[in-house]
Protein backbone atom coordinates (compact mmCIF):
# COMPACT_ATOMS: atom_id res chain seq x y z
CA UNK A 1 0.00 0.00 0.00
CA UNK A 2 1.27 3.09 -1.32
CA UNK A 3 1.87 6.37 1.56
CA UNK A 4 0.13 8.36 2.33
CA UNK A 5 -3.55 7.17 1.97
CA UNK A 6 -5.59 10.21 1.28
CA UNK A 7 -9.78 10.84 0.91
CA UNK A 8 -11.88 14.00 0.00
CA UNK A 9 -15.29 14.66 0.32
CA UNK A 10 -17.94 17.12 -0.30
CA UNK A 11 -21.05 16.94 0.59
CA UNK A 12 -24.56 19.32 0.90
CA UNK A 13 -25.79 18.62 4.48
CA UNK A 14 -28.74 19.59 4.55
CA UNK A 15 -30.47 22.47 2.85
CA UNK A 16 -27.91 25.08 1.38
CA UNK A 17 -25.43 23.68 4.02
CA UNK A 18 -21.97 22.41 3.23
CA UNK A 19 -19.29 20.72 4.38
CA UNK A 20 -16.05 19.71 2.46
CA UNK A 21 -13.59 17.45 3.99
CA UNK A 22 -9.56 16.08 3.62
CA UNK A 23 -7.84 13.80 5.67
CA UNK A 24 -4.48 11.95 4.30
CA UNK A 25 -2.77 8.87 6.44
CA UNK A 26 1.10 8.79 6.84
CA UNK A 27 2.97 5.73 7.12
CA UNK A 28 4.20 6.96 10.52
CA UNK A 29 0.59 6.93 11.60
CA UNK A 30 -0.59 10.49 11.85
CA UNK A 31 -3.83 11.45 10.23
CA UNK A 32 -4.87 14.84 9.42
CA UNK A 33 -8.18 15.82 9.22
CA UNK A 34 -8.53 19.21 7.63
CA UNK A 35 -12.81 20.44 7.16
CA UNK A 36 -14.33 22.96 6.38
CA UNK A 37 -18.70 23.88 6.43
CA UNK A 38 -20.41 27.16 5.21
CA UNK A 39 -23.72 28.06 4.23
CA UNK A 40 -25.47 30.92 2.40
CA UNK A 41 -28.82 30.58 4.11
CA UNK A 42 -29.53 33.71 6.14
CA UNK A 43 -31.11 32.53 9.35
CA UNK A 44 -30.27 28.87 9.42
CA UNK A 45 -26.83 26.78 10.19
CA UNK A 46 -25.97 23.58 11.23
CA UNK A 47 -24.46 21.60 14.44
CA UNK A 48 -21.97 20.52 11.12
CA UNK A 49 -19.68 17.32 12.51
CA UNK A 50 -17.61 14.93 10.45
CA UNK A 51 -16.45 10.73 11.24
CA UNK A 52 -13.31 9.89 9.58
CA UNK A 53 -13.37 5.80 9.22
CA UNK A 54 -10.49 3.50 8.64
CA UNK A 55 -11.06 0.55 6.49
CA UNK A 56 -9.00 -2.39 5.70
CA UNK A 57 -9.51 -5.49 3.03
CA UNK A 58 -12.84 -6.26 2.02
CA UNK A 59 -14.07 -3.02 4.01
CA UNK A 60 -13.04 -4.40 7.39
CA UNK A 61 -13.90 -1.69 9.86
CA UNK A 62 -10.51 -0.99 11.63
CA UNK A 63 -11.27 2.61 13.92
CA UNK A 64 -12.90 6.18 13.13
CA UNK A 65 -12.62 9.17 15.01
CA UNK A 66 -15.15 10.46 17.09
CA UNK A 67 -17.43 13.44 15.74
CA UNK A 68 -15.57 16.26 14.95
CA UNK A 69 -17.42 19.30 15.57
CA UNK A 70 -17.29 22.32 12.62
CA UNK A 71 -20.51 23.76 13.54
CA UNK A 72 -21.92 27.47 11.80
CA UNK A 73 -24.48 29.70 11.96
CA UNK A 74 -26.32 31.55 9.33
CA UNK A 75 -25.03 34.79 8.40
CA UNK A 76 -27.81 36.78 9.74
CA UNK A 77 -26.96 34.41 13.22
CA UNK A 78 -22.66 36.41 12.31
CA UNK A 79 -24.54 39.74 12.27
CA UNK A 80 -26.26 39.14 15.90
CA UNK A 81 -24.05 36.62 17.57
CA UNK A 82 -26.81 36.23 21.16
CA UNK A 83 -26.45 32.48 22.15
CA UNK A 84 -22.91 32.09 20.68
CA UNK A 85 -20.25 35.51 20.27
CA UNK A 86 -17.77 33.18 17.86
CA UNK A 87 -20.36 32.42 15.42
CA UNK A 88 -19.37 31.69 11.61
CA UNK A 89 -21.70 31.13 8.62
CA UNK A 90 -18.02 29.89 6.98
CA UNK A 91 -15.92 27.88 9.26
CA UNK A 92 -12.66 25.33 8.75
CA UNK A 93 -11.07 23.16 11.74
CA UNK A 94 -7.60 20.95 11.54
CA UNK A 95 -7.70 18.24 13.84
CA UNK A 96 -4.69 15.89 13.96
CA UNK A 97 -4.60 11.85 15.78
CA UNK A 98 -1.82 9.45 15.84
CA UNK A 99 -2.92 6.20 14.60
CA UNK A 100 -1.08 2.98 16.79
CA UNK A 101 1.89 1.74 13.97
CA UNK A 102 0.59 -1.99 14.67
CA UNK A 103 -2.81 -0.76 13.32
CA UNK A 104 -1.13 1.23 10.41
CA UNK A 105 -0.65 -1.23 7.75
CA UNK A 106 -4.16 -2.62 8.57
CA UNK A 107 -5.83 0.73 6.83
CA UNK A 108 -6.38 -0.10 3.43
CA UNK A 109 -8.34 3.14 2.45
CA UNK A 110 -10.29 6.28 4.53
CA UNK A 111 -13.81 6.88 4.81
CA UNK A 112 -15.60 10.59 5.28
CA UNK A 113 -19.03 10.85 6.42
CA UNK A 114 -20.68 14.21 7.07
CA UNK A 115 -23.89 15.09 8.54
CA UNK A 116 -25.56 17.35 11.00
CA UNK A 117 -26.55 16.93 14.58
CA UNK A 118 -29.30 18.04 16.04
CA UNK A 119 -29.05 19.21 19.82
CA UNK A 120 -31.94 18.38 22.32
CA UNK A 121 -33.96 21.02 24.45
CA UNK A 122 -31.50 20.73 27.29
CA UNK A 123 -28.15 21.62 25.41
CA UNK A 124 -30.52 24.74 24.76
CA UNK A 125 -31.29 25.45 28.24
CA UNK A 126 -27.76 25.20 29.75
CA UNK A 127 -26.48 26.93 26.83
CA UNK A 128 -29.05 29.64 28.06
CA UNK A 129 -28.31 29.35 31.66
CA UNK A 130 -24.61 29.64 31.15
CA UNK A 131 -25.30 32.98 29.58
CA UNK A 132 -27.72 34.41 32.01
CA UNK A 133 -25.46 33.18 34.73
CA UNK A 134 -21.90 34.64 33.49
CA UNK A 135 -21.47 38.37 33.59
CA UNK A 136 -18.48 37.86 31.18
CA UNK A 137 -20.36 35.95 28.64
CA UNK A 138 -18.32 33.25 27.15
CA UNK A 139 -17.50 33.93 23.62
CA UNK A 140 -17.79 30.14 23.06
CA UNK A 141 -20.69 28.78 24.72
CA UNK A 142 -20.90 25.57 22.97
CA UNK A 143 -20.54 21.69 24.74
CA UNK A 144 -18.58 19.53 22.16
CA UNK A 145 -18.11 16.10 22.71
CA UNK A 146 -15.86 16.10 25.02
CA UNK A 147 -15.05 12.38 26.65
CA UNK A 148 -12.73 13.61 29.08
CA UNK A 149 -9.81 10.66 27.41
CA UNK A 150 -7.14 12.46 25.22
CA UNK A 151 -5.69 15.54 24.36
CA UNK A 152 -6.66 18.72 22.18
CA UNK A 153 -4.31 21.38 21.35
CA UNK A 154 -5.57 24.86 19.87
CA UNK A 155 -9.07 23.52 19.99
CA UNK A 156 -12.47 23.95 21.51
CA UNK A 157 -12.96 20.11 21.65
CA UNK A 158 -11.68 17.23 23.20
CA UNK A 159 -11.98 14.45 20.64
CA UNK A 160 -10.14 11.07 20.40
CA UNK A 161 -9.58 7.99 17.75
CA UNK A 162 -10.51 4.99 18.81
CA UNK A 163 -8.72 1.87 16.66
CA UNK A 164 -9.16 -1.79 17.32
CA UNK A 165 -11.63 -0.94 20.66
CA UNK A 166 -9.33 1.01 22.09
CA UNK A 167 -9.21 5.00 22.64
CA UNK A 168 -6.25 6.94 21.74
CA UNK A 169 -4.83 10.16 22.79
CA UNK A 170 -5.77 13.56 20.00
CA UNK A 171 -3.63 16.47 19.24
CA UNK A 172 -5.56 19.45 17.44
CA UNK A 173 -3.56 21.85 15.62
Amino acid sequence: MGYPITASAKDEIKAGVFMETSTTLSESGELNVWTRSWTHNCLEGAHSRVVVYLLGENDNHWGKTDELACGIGGIGETLLPIFDKSVKSDRSEQYKFQIPSDFVPQVKYLKIVHFSKKKDFAEYVRILHRLLSDDTHPTHVTNYNYTGIGHMVGCNVGDNVKVGGVIYEATGI
